[in-house]
């Protein structure tokens, strides 16, 4: 029951259950969401799915870690977390999802991986992002994926994607 967690999560690569291990591979939808007394979550290099709205509505969730088995990310993974400041992202992800970090309206450290081919729509909008590197390896960035970010005042892209959302 990930709505009861508290504090620093860290969220293992396996489970044992009646004896048997089982790899974490995915994290459900909505696994966390409201979960009010988080802290921190780390998601694992097993994990390959990530459910929608999974870390959603937290109120004192101050930082993301994502490992890089992640394939599958559901739509509003982080959204509405008004203390979040921190999101890593570790090498070897290759995408980050539609309205991942929306409305993550301190959040100002954003970690990319050089190994990132896509940012989703509305990814990282009204956060409080001074300054972003976008990797040479992104090929695809969805539209408002950085809207109304006041804060921003500088960004580098290290190649040109082949498709760039509107606004």
């Amino acid at each position: 029951d990930g709505k009861s967690a508290t504090g620093d999560v860290v969220i293992p690569e396996t489970v044992t259950i009646d004896g048997t291990e089982y790899a974490v591979t995915s994290i459900a939808g909505n696994a966390f969401n409201d979960a009010n007394e988080v802290t921190s979550v780390v998601v694992p290099n097993s994990v390959t799915a990530l459910g929608g709205a999974a870390f959603a509505n937290m109120d004192k969730l101050k930082s993301i870690t994502i490992g890089n088995g992640v394939t599958s990310w559901g739509s509003k993974l982080a959204v509405n977390n008004y203390e979040l400041e921190t999101v890593v992202i570790a090498e070897g992800a290759t995408l980050i999802g539609d309205l991942a970090f929306r409305t993550c309206p301190k959040l100002a450290n954003v970690t990319l991986p050089s190994t990132l081919k896509s940012i989703g729509a509305t990814a990282f909008a009204y956060a409080a992002i001074t300054e972003l590197n976008i990797p040479a390896s992104v090929e695809k960035i969805g539209a408002d994926a950085f809207k109304d970010i006041d804060t921003l005042k500088k960004v580098t892209f290290n190649s040109v994607p082949t498709s760039l959302g509107t606004t």
